[in-house]
């Protein structure tokens, strides 16, 4: 491969997949200087408490969760996510944009039924 297509590759996984974890990370860059952001991939088998905080980003943070088993419009688990003091729940494939500045948090996916697929995207270098 040449040296400036390296530049451009997506992470590989980070450690080998086993049907007994929870979670499985598919990609993660913290700090991809190319790209200027973060992005975060990772596969739910199981339920799982993504995030149990509250916080707010000073850039846009887009949240997407997609059913792998290709269900028509049904997520196949329960999405819970507190944005702006409000609490989201859905059980749908669904496509988040949380604005610049505003809490959210307390992420989790309950009632597993098939795999979920979730992908975050932001602008900053700062998430963790």
């Amino acid at each position: 491969m040449r040296a400036d297509m390296q530049k451009y590759l997506i992470h590989p996984i980070e450690r080998p997949v086993d049907d007994s974890e929870a979670k499985v990370d598919l990609i993660r860059s913290k700090d991809n200087p190319i790209m200027g952001c973060f992005y975060e991939s990772c596969y739910y088998r199981h339920d799982y408490v993504i995030c149990d905080t509250m916080y707010a980003l000073p850039y846009v943070e887009f949240f997407c969760f997609s059913n792998t088993a290709h269900d028509n419009h049904n997520l196949g688990a329960t999405l819970s996510m507190d944005i702006g003091g409000q609490k989201f729940v859905t059980d749908k494939n669904c496509m988040i944009q949380v604005p610049a500045f505003v809490p959210h948090g307390n992420i989790t996916i309950t009632d597993v039924k098939s795999p979920v697929f979730s992908f975050v995207t932001g602008e900053g270098r700062e998430h963790t």
